[in-house]
């Protein structure tokens, strides 16, 4: 999952940042639009693998909703 997500933010011009470091046990995923600096924020709670397959999920999705409203 994370190499599909990888190849989306190549597609959609992003960068990430990913930290599972939270005292709440959390993972939180930071999306950023090339050329811009503005922050998306995706936080999931940390169960298992698929709480990472969920974040990269939703991000994508993100991604994708941003571009479509927003353009390159």
């Amino acid at each position: 999952m994370f190499l599909i997500f990888v190849k989306a933010c190549k597609k959609y011009r992003f960068t990430y940042a990913i930290s599972s470091y939270s005292a709440n046990n959390e993972l939180t995923l930071i999306l950023r639009p090339i050329n811009t600096f503005e922050n998306i924020k995706i936080e999931e709670k940390l169960c298992g693998l698929e709480s990472y397959c969920r974040v990269f999920i939703r991000a994508i999705k993100k991604m994708k909703k941003y571009r479509k409203e927003r353009g390159y």
